[in-house]
């Protein structure tokens, strides 16, 4: 009696052979052109004495859609192939073997022309909740929580960033997908888990989010799950593991699915064990195309700091469209190796529309009377860095302090006063600079400070929206 046996594979847990390394940076990839070629045999093993007959095999290929191309350019080993499209619209490929052999490795290869555009995606479709993004009580609370005075595009970003910092990224969960839950309460995982949480909280806040794998290329290629999420009609896609809106064109989709839990599939008429071995696909880059999506310059506030005293490092972002990616400082080194100037971030998320401002404080080290330094700082953004060189004098330690006093609640819009107190309890007259940070703006007064207290006035403007914002005072 012929005997239909299907055999399941996991796919995308495999470790990867890379193809050669030609991009500088993958974040800035706004196009690539590579060849792609799927390569694997099978075997089937006897068990009785049928001879089998039309083996299939369903694999998962790079996708045709609105920012990808697609073409076969040759199908080796099976009989015929044939393209159809699974209950989520992904397109599948079938090989069939009408009269495949026993006890033999059956091979094929697959090689496919794949273009990658820095395009937006058409509406995916709608998918429904599984097991693995069903949001809890807890993770709908933090997501609420943590996008709280917050409006469109900025929750997603906001999300986004909570879910790459929330969880770490360990290998060791390499070889299976946990849910969102899961990942909620023991903040490890890899990109599925990333993906799973983040589609999980888009949900809580009522967006269409689905899951999407394929390959992407970091240091190396590999397999890579990644998030698209509906917004005002169109698909934005984010990548919560790498920080990354929009993905780059390095990003090859291969299926749009509810969640990370994805198979290709074997069958074939006959008393016979199906043994499947797969290597991951080769990827050979043709052409690739490298543009920041963010460009930057950045101002020290100063650049010329006294001994022990305070700065601010001023980015300014700007993109052609709403980006989600992270700026990174560095300063110079002491003769220890550790930090010279003591800055209040390392890292800092950049989600934004067009363009923005980003502030970092940092402070100088006590140096000793009659030096002078001068520390280079170093930002990176967008795969490209920037230098901004600090000088640090010394200077006689000054006995002055400094008092603020403001309403704390404010309504939208509304301009209010601050009112800054420096004290100065020594016998000599001082020369010191004060500086508001607020609402994205920085404003600055430097004085002759005589002997005893003086009052400086600050005019400034609440936000026009809703929600928590922070004062910052820092003087020389």
């Amino acid at each position: 009696m012929n005997k239909l046996v299907l055999f399941f594979i996991i796919l995308f847990f495999i470790p990867f052979v890379s193809a050669q390394n030609q991009i500088k940076s993958s974040e800035n990839v706004e196009y690539l052109h590579a060849d792609l070629i799927k390569t694997g045999s099978v075997f089937l093993q006897s068990t009785g004495f049928s001879v089998p007959s039309d083996l299939h095999l369903n694999i998962l290929i790079p996708q045709t859609t609105n920012s990808q191309e697609t073409d076969i350019i040759s199908v080796e080993g099976p009989d015929e192939y044939n393209i159809t499209k699974d209950k989520f619209g992904n397109q599948i490929m079938t090989l069939v073997w009408k009269r495949p052999p026993v006890n033999r490795d059956i091979p094929y290869r697959v090689v496919f022309d794949v273009k990658v555009y820095n395009k937006t995606e058409t509406r995916a479709g709608n998918f429904s909740v599984t097991g693995l993004t069903r949001p809890s009580m807890e993770i709908t609370k933090k997501a609420f929580e943590v996008t709280e005075g917050l409006e469109g595009i900025y929750k997603i970003f906001k999300v986004t960033e909570w879910v790459n910092r929330w969880v770490e990224y360990d290998k060791g969960c390499m070889n299976f997908t946990k849910s969102a839950v899961w990942t909620y309460h023991t903040r490890k995982g890899t990109c599925d888990e990333f993906s799973n949480l983040l589609i999980s909280m888009l949900r809580a806040l009522g967006y269409n989010a689905w899951y999407v794998a394929g390959y992407a290329f970091s240091k190396d290629w590999g397999p890579h799950g990644w998030v698209e999420v509906e917004y005002n009609g169109r698909v934005v896609s984010l990548d919560p593991t790498w920080l990354e809106s929009p993905v780059d064109a390095t990003h090859i989709k291969f299926v749009n699915l509810p969640d990370s839990n994805q198979t290709e599939t074997a069958g074939v008429l006959g008393n016979v064990k199906i043994l499947w071995n797969k290597t991951e696909p080769e990827i050979k880059i043709v052409k690739e195309t490298e543009k920041p999506k963010i460009k930057a310059y950045s101002i020290g506030i100063p650049t010329k700091i006294k001994s022990g005293s305070y700065g601010l490092l001023k980015i300014h972002a700007f993109s052609d469209n709403c980006v989600l990616s992270e700026a990174r400082t560095e300063s110079c080194k002491n003769s220890e190796g550790a930090d010279f100037i003591e800055l209040s971030e390392k890292n800092k998320t950049m989600g934004f529309c067009y363009q923005d401002d980003y502030y970092f404080f940092l402070k100088a080290p006590e140096i000793k009377k009659g030096f002078l330094y001068t520390c280079p700082v170093t930002v990176y953004v967008s795969g490209k860095k920037d230098i901004i060189n600090f000088t640090v004098v010394s200077g006689h330690e000054k006995e002055t302090k400094l008092y603020f006093n403001t309403q704390s609640v404010l309504t939208p819009g509304q301009r209010f006063i601050i009112t800054t107190s420096l004290l100065n309890s020594g016998k000599r007259k001082e020369n010191v600079s004060v500086y508001v940070f607020f609402n994205g703006i920085v404003q600055s007064k430097t004085i002759d400070l005589k002997t005893g207290e003086t009052q400086i006035k600050w005019s400034l403007n609440a936000p026009e929206k809703t929600g928590k914002e922070t004062l910052y005072i820092y003087s020389s």
